[in-house]
């Protein structure tokens, strides 16, 4: 009945997903975990950068079966060079947990998993959170860092973190190295803290741009501003000349009505030359006589 009870208990241990891990002999050179509580949802983001000591064909990692399906997996040669294109990984329910089992390619020595854990209480103004490391695989040094949300207080953290930093987004930053931990050897951490709004951290970020930003001189500048109104009245006059040269050419081509001939009044008075009678302007013929006027004509 001993051997019976030693051979099950041997069985149940082989099937257990660390001990299944550590025969396939994968362990971690370092494993940072981030903690960042309310930055973009109200929940708690979890963000996993492994680096293995090997490349094996697959690798099972655990994550809370509340957090659903893993927002990020990722894989690559570093930690700065991981993508999540063309990633092919399967999860399977594991009591409590959720079994996320990615297969990797032969370069792939680095992974990065992200999931946000609903598991933040929130009670008033109060939030508290409590992590655990699976202990599935050996790590050499775990880095835990923990991100103190905008508009936080009295913030709790045990074990302590003790190393502490102000980030380039304002945020505070809480960091310190565990380990070696052997497989199976567990991990956690408790967070407390007060916060009296439900604002996201990231709302308080200040927009950074996208690239770095070209220096512009005065010149440049006066010229950025003299230059469209410099554009504005070259296009207007262009268009004024249009309409002027339009304008001529359809009076260039109405015809031209003949003049009317004029005839020159003479500065002296016209006598008839039959009478001698004084014609009045415009006269023909002699309003005495009758007599047919003289007059010189153009």
């Amino acid at each position: 009945m001993r051997k019976v009870a030693l051979a099950l208990a041997a069985l149940i241990l082989w099937f257990s997903p660390a001990a299944a891990n550590a025969q396939a002999g994968v362990a971690f050179s370092q494993v940072t975990v981030k903690l960042w509580p309310e930055y973009d949802r109200p929940a708690m983001l979890v963000i996993y950068d492994f680096v293995l000591t090997s490349a094996p064909d697959e690798v099972a990692l655990r994550i809370p079966a509340a957090a659903g399906e893993p927002y990020v997996v990722a894989v690559g040669p570093t930690p700065a060079a991981v993508s999540d294109q063309n990633v092919q990984y399967e999860t399977r329910p594991a009591g409590d947990w959720l079994e996320v089992t990615i297969r990797l390619r032969p370069d792939s020595r680095a992974i990065r998993l992200e999931y946000y854990d609903p598991s933040l209480i929130q009670e008033d103004h109060t939030r508290r959170y409590h992590y655990e490391w699976p202990a599935d695989y050996a790590v050499e040094a775990l880095r835990v860092s923990f991100q103190s949300p905008a508009g936080a207080s009295n913030l709790l953290l045990h074990p302590p973190l003790s190393e502490a930093r102000t980030g380039s987004d304002g945020l505070r930053y809480y960091e310190e190295t565990f380990g070696p931990l052997e497989a199976g050897e567990t991990f956690s951490l408790s967070i407390a803290y007060q916060k009296a709004s439900d604002d996201l951290s990231i709302a308080s970020l200040p927009i950074q741009p996208s690239g770095p930003l070209e220096q512009r001189s005065s010149r440049n500048l006066a010229w950025n501003t003299i230059l469209p109104w410099v554009l504005g009245i070259l296009g207007f006059l262009l268009v004024l000349g249009g309409l002027t040269g339009i304008f001529q050419r359809q009076q260039a081509k109405r015809p031209k009505s003949p003049r009317r001939r004029k005839r020159e009044s003479s500065a002296e008075p016209l006598y008839c030359h039959q009478c001698g009678k004084r014609a009045l302007p415009g006269d023909r013929f002699c309003r005495a006589c009758g007599t047919r006027l003289r007059r010189n004509e153009e």
